[in-house]
């Protein structure tokens, strides 16, 4: 990772003798701004001038979870449509996870655990004139009755 260039000049300034509020009014930042980053340099040296990683909220479902989750949405066709199902519905998926994991999310971070599983979601798509009707007729029929809830397949 790369060390921002304010971050170098506020070090540079400092070693030149400058003092922080010269640096602050330099580079348009608050002196203790200029502070701060020059008590990290003098603890971390060059890596105290990157930036960290955030660590950000632990997932409910682990990285174990997750795969298992994965595999038995790929292995496993919802029952509906007399077993003929192509993919998953959010909720669908919301309630095995309820049951299987305990636990609830809403549907829309059901969308987004999907995305990130590898799945994506099946939209029906203009007309063309010059496709063949018959043929898109039949597969509608053939792949889902209901266009009210969303479907996801694995990609």
């Amino acid at each position: 990772m790369e060390i921002p260039k304010e971050r170098l000049l506020i070090i540079k300034s400092y070693n030149r003798g400058m003092s922080l509020r010269e640096i602050g009014e330099i580079l348009d930042i608050h002196y203790r701004k200029a502070h701060y980053w020059i008590q990290r340099y003098n603890e971390l040296g060059n890596e105290g001038l990157k930036t960290r990683k955030q660590p950000g909220k632990k997932p409910l479902l682990g990285k174990g979870d997750r795969k298992k989750l994965q595999l038995f949405l790929i292995n496993n066709k919802p029952k509906r449509y007399n077993g003929n199902a192509v993919g998953w519905n959010s909720r669908k998926v919301k309630i095995y996870i309820k049951q299987e994991f305990n636990i609830s999310y809403s549907l829309r971070h059901i969308e987004r655990l999907l995305h990130k599983l590898g799945f994506s979601l099946i939209v029906l798509r203009p007309k063309n004139v010059k496709a063949f009707s018959e043929k898109q007729e039949l597969f509608k029929q053939n792949f889902k009755k209901n266009l009210k809830q969303n479907i996801w397949v694995c990609r």
